[in-house]
């Protein structure tokens, strides 16, 4: 490690730590003497949940929540409609992550396809729990232009959420959602 102008030690390569894998850490201070001290700084366990935030689908426990119907036009057109248009996910994710953005596509075709709608949601505060935050996100795809719903030629219908940090990574969940009668 070295000193910064700042005050503060550095490491000068980064430190990488696997999935799977479970780090203690510890520093070892030299006096101008030589003398060594050792200070146990803990234990970090390497797990894809310490590093990446977790999506937790709100509203999963009604008849409704994240369904589809499909309906036929006069003019023989499927068309298909959310059962729920509001959306409202909880988002639990480290607490060194900075969330930028949060939006989720109504996908028609698989999570591959193009989204046929995308719902920008917004925080409603965070809470700290250890080394983690939590923070419930909602919107909705209702719109006066999508009121009769979107056309629909079959195939999977899915959300994607997609969560944005503040370094420009993207973090990516699917909800496949069913169609109901």
């Amino acid at each position: 490690m070295t000193q910064g102008a700042d005050g503060v030690y550095r490491v000068e390569s980064g430190l990488v730590f696997c999935v799977g894998e479970t780090v203690d850490l510890s520093v070892q201070w030299k006096t101008a003497a030589g003398t060594a001290t050792n200070e146990t700084l803990g234990t970090v366990d390497c797990s894809e949940e310490t590093f990446r935030p977790m999506f937790l689908w709100s509203g999963s426990g009604t008849s409704l929540a994240y369904g589809y119907r499909t309906n036929q036009t006069a003019q023989e057109q499927t068309m298909l409609t959310l059962t729920s248009y509001p959306v409202e996910l909880e988002i639990d994710c480290p607490a060194w992550m900075e969330v930028q953005s949060v939006e989720v596509d109504l996908r028609l075709d698989g999570a591959a396809g193009e989204p046929a709608a995308t719902a920008v949601l917004e925080c409603r505060g965070w809470s700290e729990s250890g080394d983690r935050y939590t923070a419930v996100w909602d919107g909705t795809f209702w719109s006066e232009e999508t009121q009769d719903g979107w056309p629909y030629k079959g195939g999977t219908v899915d959300f994607v959420v997609r969560l944005t940090d503040a370094s420009g990574n993207v973090w990516t969940n699917t909800r496949p959602l069913s169609e109901k009668t």
